[in-house]
């Protein structure tokens, strides 16, 4: 809040926009020790990007309804995006030959079966992209892409953990060890996908963020927005269980 307004006494609302995210995610944390001041974090986007996204959320609301499969069947391949995480593709090798047909760009995987698991990082062919190496595991959980996006090293992590709490603790650890013992070179930034729908891995998963710096970055940008990604109707029960 600015200085008191002369005329009423009351204090002055400040809009500030950000040019650096950096600079964003200092004033958010000092803003959390204020308990007096009120302060709100708003998206600033362009209405070209929200538009963008709209037709982003649609395309995958008809891909959840249809099958992954659907994804690819579209008129034209995507260009909204320049990365894309699916998880649960039900993706086998026989299908995933006539995907790389209609999407005009690089695929990175790890198969399931046709009626279960599969993870797949999606990249756009206009994106300035170098392949560095692709760790997978042969489930159909995870697949770990290094890369240099636009010449900054980066790790993209499409995951799908497995629902039984006792599997998912141990695919946590097997994947920080996987994580650990990699040849990485650099100070890379952690991108991560994540479907988890069992609260009693969260150590797991803290532990694993710590290790990395890695951080659920839309509650970092969105810290007062309530968004869910599962319904249950009767009872009523709505949870986020994308990360």
């Amino acid at each position: 809040m600015g200085k008191p307004r002369k005329e009423t006494g009351r204090e002055r609302i400040i809009i500030a926009r950000f040019l650096r995210f950096s600079d964003r995610e200092r004033v958010l944390k000092c803003g959390r020790k204020l308990k007096e001041t009120g302060y709100k974090m708003y998206e600033d986007l362009l209405k070209e990007i929200h538009e963008m996204r709209k037709l982003q959320m649609e395309k995958l609301k008809n891909a959840r309804k249809d099958g992954k499969r659907a994804y690819f069947s579209r008129s034209e391949p995507d260009k909204l995006s320049d990365i894309i995480f699916l998880q649960e593709t039900y993706s086998t090798p026989d299908v995933f030959d006539s995907w790389k047909f209609q999407w005009l760009g690089d695929m990175y995987y790890s198969h399931g079966s046709n009626h279960s698991k599969g993870v797949l990082v999606l990249i756009r062919e206009t994106l300035q992209f170098e392949l560095k190496s692709v760790k997978k595991d042969s489930q159909g959980r995870f697949v770990i892409v290094e890369a240099l996006v636009q010449d900054s090293p980066v790790l993209l992590i499409n995951i799908y953990a497995p629902n039984n709490t006792h599997d998912a603790v141990d695919f946590y650890e097997n994947l920080r060890t996987t994580l650990l013992e990699s040849d990485y070179d650099q100070d890379y930034r952690f991108i991560m996908g994540v479907k988890q729908k069992k609260k009693d891995v969260v150590t797991k998963i803290r532990e694993l963020m710590l290790d990395f710096n890695l951080v659920d970055i839309w509650r970092l940008r969105n810290p007062d927005k309530k968004r869910y990604t599962w319904k249950q109707n009767k009872p009523l029960v709505q949870r986020r269980l994308d990360y």
